[in-house]
């Protein structure tokens, strides 16, 4: 059996069932949480954001392989239909991407590194 955390982009709350992560629950750099991402413009404006709903990641060190899955952003500030937010009267808002990261059972310790393509359709 493998390990797997799961980050709410709307919430921010780990859930880690499997997986000993104790060891990041101190240093910033590493503990599980949302990506975030500031967005500005004309105030009330309504955009779309699109992201994939899985990627790999590669073990700076090992190589290994991980797959984030269940990838969705989620807007401080929705506007109507999935994955859309609202720009607010100041012309600013705020979305955050959260996902599953799951492992393997006898998985290495590493540093993972991927890429995530964010798409914003401005309207």
């Amino acid at each position: 059996m493998g390990a797997q955390i799961v980050v709410d982009g709307s919430s921010g709350a780990v859930v880690a069932r499997g997986a000993d992560h104790r060891d990041c629950d101190t240093a910033p750099v590493c503990k599980p949480r949302p990506a975030t991402i500031t967005l500005s413009g004309a105030t009330e404006h309504v955009y779309d954001v699109h992201v994939p709903r899985n990627v790999t990641v590669s073990g700076l060190r090992s190589g290994a392989k991980l797959t984030i899955d269940q990838i969705a952003p989620e807007s401080r500030n929705p506007a109507p239909g999935p994955e859309t937010g609202r720009l607010d009267s100041n012309g600013r808002d705020l979305f955050a991407i959260g996902g599953r990261i799951q492992a393997p059972a006898g998985a290495t310790p590493d540093s993972y590194l991927g890429e995530l393509r964010v798409t914003v359709f401005y309207y």
